[in-house]
Parts: structure tokens; sequence; C-alpha cells
């Protein structure tokens, strides 16, 4: 399985934090940092690592699970980052857990919800998953404590943890990450139903319509999946059907791109976090500006999530329509055939 070495000049990009969500990589420390703040590599090399196609026996549609993956990952790239020392004990837990695969459950439920301002977000449940995957056999009504008693956790690094946007920016992540990957299955549903149809893509090759901004990778991918199809007609085809396809086509288009530039901010905003680039009096401001930017981007990603599914709304039935009349007229050849057969 492949490795993911953490350091303290770049942090993991969202892609990879999804990897380490769904069990795919081992997370190794950078060796020089490794020796800096008093990590035993050797220990944590010798510990057995689980493989995924083997040991990993959480469902890949649990987001829960896969979100508290994620949160622990992000908190060890902050762990590593902590002024003045690192905690060592904590940081080894950490590594020990997300490559072993063990005692991660589905998230706490005590969390407090998005109220449109990130900055206000609080996350008890991270503590209890903290609490869970380093010291899964202690007490859990206290999950604070044992993290004070058993890997050494200060009170402000507790409250850094609870009052942070990990968890927020976490959820982020995964719903931009399903944003990008469902743009994509869009795109081959959307050629499959020009198959269905027979619609021509000769308007695909219009200048005008590539030149709608952020439209090109879907139709580039569109003329990549009919372009070999023999059902397909060069030209010509029902009017109303190309419109609701080249509408859906920016549509699409538009999804992928909300979700792309998401993905991007989130990614700035971990980054600004982890390594406490503003200065401690500018940091609530930076966070309204922070909250603000997402807020809007959330917006623009839910309406046109809507207007994806409007149109798919418009579109399949025309599909069932046409395959509908199929199937009644091969019923009635199947009927006839078989009335001749018993004259």
């Amino acid at each position: 399985m492949t490795y993911l070495t953490l350091d303290c000049n770049k942090l993991l990009s969202i892609d990879d934090l999804c990897l380490v969500g769904l069990s795919k990589v081992h997370i190794s420390i950078e060796p020089e940092l490794a020796k800096k703040i008093n990590l035993n590599l050797e220990e944590l090399n010798s510990v057995e690592k689980c493989n995924n196609s083997t040991d990993f026996e959480v469902p890949f549609v649990d987001i829960e699970y896969l979100k508290s993956r994620m949160i622990c990952c992000n908190v060890l790239q902050q762990a590593l980052r902590w002024k003045p020392k690192p905690n060592s004990l904590f940081i080894t837990k950490l590594v020990k857990a997300l490559n072993t695969n063990s005692y991660f459950n589905r998230f706490p439920a005590e969390t407090t919800l998005y109220n449109g301002d990130y900055t206000y977000t609080q996350s008890p449940g991270i503590p209890r998953m903290l609490s869970t995957v380093t010291s899964p056999k202690s007490d859990l009504k206290n999950p604070s404590e044992v993290l004070q008693k058993e890997v050494g956790l200060s009170s402000d690094e507790l409250n850094s943890l609870v009052n942070s946007q990990t968890e927020f920016l976490s959820n982020v992540s995964v719903l931009g990450s399903l944003m990008k990957t469902m743009s994509n299955l869009s795109d081959l549903n959307m050629g499959l139903l020009c198959e269905a149809l027979s619609v021509p893509y000769d308007f695909l090759l219009l200048p005008e319509l590539q030149k709608i901004p952020n439209v090109m990778e879907t139709v580039r991918n569109l003329l990549w999946l009919t372009e070999d199809s023999k059902l397909i007609p060069k030209k010509g085809g029902d009017k109303t059907v190309k419109s609701l396809v080249s509408t859906q086509l920016v549509h699409n288009a538009e999804l992928r791109s909300l979700a792309q530039s998401i993905l991007k901010e989130v990614s700035k905003v971990f980054s600004s976090i982890c390594s406490n680039l503003v200065q401690p009096e500018l940091q609530n401001v930076v966070n309204k500006a922070w909250s603000a930017s997402l807020d809007s981007q959330l917006n623009a990603l839910l309406y046109s999530l809507k207007n994806v599914t409007v149109l798919y709304n418009e579109l399949l039935p025309l599909m069932f329509s046409k395959y509908s009349e199929s199937y009644n007229n091969v019923r009635i050849i199947q009927l006839n055939i078989f009335y001749i057969i018993l004259i």
C-alpha cells in the first residue's frame, strides 16, 4: 500500500485526505521531523498495518467513518505543528490508529450544527473520537480527561481541538469530493442518454457553446463517449431534446467547477489554520471572510445541484417513454409470432 509522508512544510491535499479516510494509504512521518520531535520511527514502522483489500471491514458508504479518519489525520497535521513543542505520544497514537485502522467508528453525534458562521462551530465530538482511538479501553464519560491523562494534552490543546473548524471543513471536503465525483458520473449518464435518445453531437462542436465558462471538460467527455456510436446520427435530431442536453451540460459543468473551487478554498483554509499564518489579533477578521466566502460557494453549489436535478427530471421521462414504446412494440411482435405458431 502507498505511503503518504507528513512533514511541517506541506499539508495533504483534499484528495489525499480522502484516501486516508478510505484507508487506501498508510501514514509516515518525515525522518528529520520525527527526530526533531522525538518520535520513534522504528516503533511506528513495526506496527502491523492494515491491508485495505483484506482487513477493511467498514462499508465504504459510511461517510461518518470516513469523516472520523479525515478529522484524525487533520488533527495529526495540526499536532505536528503545535508550539512550543509537538506532543510525540499523541502523534504516535494517532499514526498507529490510522495505519492499523483500529477503533474508528462513526463520528460521535454530539456536534454543533453549522449555523451559517463556521467560526463559531464547536466540535465536542472530536475529543470523544480521539479518546476512542488513542485509549480505546478507557472510560469515555469524560473524553477530555482521558486525553489529558493518557497522552498529556494541555487545556489549551484541548480547547484548540474543540473550538476549531476541523469538523466543519472536513464535512465540506467530503461534500465537495462527492459533488466532483457526481459531476463525472453525470457526464457518463449524459453520454448514455445521448446514445439512448440518438442525440447528435454536432452542437457540441459549436464555438459559441464551447466558449461558455467551465464547459470544455464536459464537452470533451461527451464527445469521447459518443464519437464511436453506431446509433447517433451525424446531424438532425429532436431540437427540444438537444436543448435540454445542452442546458444540462452547462449545469453539470458549473457543478464540477463549484465543487473544485470549494475544495481549493477548504485546502487554503486548512493550510492557514495548521500553519498559523495569520496574526492572532487578526484571525477573527479572516475567519469572518472565510465564512462568508464558503457560505456563498455552498449556496451556489446547492443551487447548481438543484438545476442538475430539475433537468434530469425532464430528460429521464423522455428516455423511459422511448423504451416503453419499444418494449410494447416488441411484445406485440412476440404475441403475433406466438399466435401464428398456434395457428
